[in-house]
């Protein structure tokens, strides 16, 4: 989920991810902005944990080469092994809204810098 949308309950819940603008518009959170090649080296991580989701979160799954062009690794020893941990599919849900009673759009405006305010804007 944090790979989607970014901050969770165990960190800032303004961080952004690969849904909420990561790499295309500065975090609504002045103290979280951080320089466009670290945003582009964070998302290419978000991107390749929710390739790794969509495989299931299997830990021996093995991404044909991750986003540092690393080939044949398991998933389970990728950034961490957050996304995948699991021996077999029905072990995980993944989800990424209506937790915590946030939808995906809730969770998106959360994460707008304030000089995006328009209806048209969002």
């Amino acid at each position: 989920r944090s790979a989607a949308l970014g901050g969770s309950a165990f960190e800032d819940p303004q961080l952004q991810g690969f849904t909420t603008g990561l790499g295309l518009r500065d975090s609504a959170a002045e103290e979280l902005q951080i320089e466009n090649k670290k945003q582009m080296e964070l998302l290419r991580i978000a991107a390749d944990n929710i390739r790794l989701c969509m495989a299931g979160g299997l830990k021996d799954y093995k991404l044909e080469q991750d986003c540092f062009g690393r080939k044949g690794l398991p998933a389970g020893q990728l950034h961490g092994g957050h996304a995948a941990y699991v021996s077999a599919p029905e072990e995980v849900v993944n989800f990424i809204c209506v937790h915590d009673n946030e939808t995906l759009y809730d969770s998106t405006v959360w994460k707008m810098p304030p000089s995006i305010s328009s209806v048209e804007d969002r």
